[in-house]
């Protein structure tokens, strides 16, 4: 579990959560297939799933979670060789930015999005909102990209790997 309000020292409980979605990421105790479940809050931060395959997802359906790098770079890198069943589910990715793949970047990994929005990320280069390069996929289902740029290639999404389904809009 996460949750940005929580005190601290934290060790991922309900009732002990950690304080940010990357230090649960990187805790030793979680592992591949377990689920990190956000409560509500405005996460300024990046994550990297460092070669584990998670799902990452709000805590119930009334959380409101938004990963909001600002000025730290890409909201989401996915580059170690995570397998099928990487996937973010229910948050809201904003105002990333990086050369490529600014709100998500996913480079010879899989990613499944489902029920996300991807806003407002720049990228210098390539896929302001999506990349995948390298082998990388990634599955949109119905997600919603809106306000993404690129100065060159896929404001919204770019790269072959890049499957768009379920109603999604970009």
């Amino acid at each position: 579990f996460v949750d940005m309000t929580a005190p601290g020292p934290c060790t991922g409980t309900a009732t002990d959560p950690y304080t940010r979605t990357q230090i649960a990421i990187d805790a030793p105790t979680t592992l591949d297939g377990d689920e990190v479940l956000v409560r509500t809050g405005d996460y300024v931060e990046t994550l990297d799933f460092a070669g584990k395959t998670l799902r990452i997802a709000p805590a119930s359906p009334t959380d409101q979670v938004t990963v909001n790098p600002t000025s730290l770079g890409r909201a989401v890198t996915v580059a170690s060789g995570e397998g099928p069943g990487t996937t973010i589910e229910g948050i809201r990715l904003r105002s990333g930015f990086a050369p490529v793949g600014a709100g998500v970047l996913v480079d010879g990994a899989t990613l499944r999005l489902v029920d996300c929005e991807i806003e407002e990320c720049r990228a210098s280069l390539d896929g302001g909102g999506v990349a995948a390069r390298n082998g990388g996929t990634v599955e949109l289902e119905s997600c919603v990209l809106t306000g993404n740029t690129a100065t060159r290639h896929g404001g919204g999404v770019s790269g072959p790997g890049v499957r768009v389904v379920g109603g999604s809009i970009v």
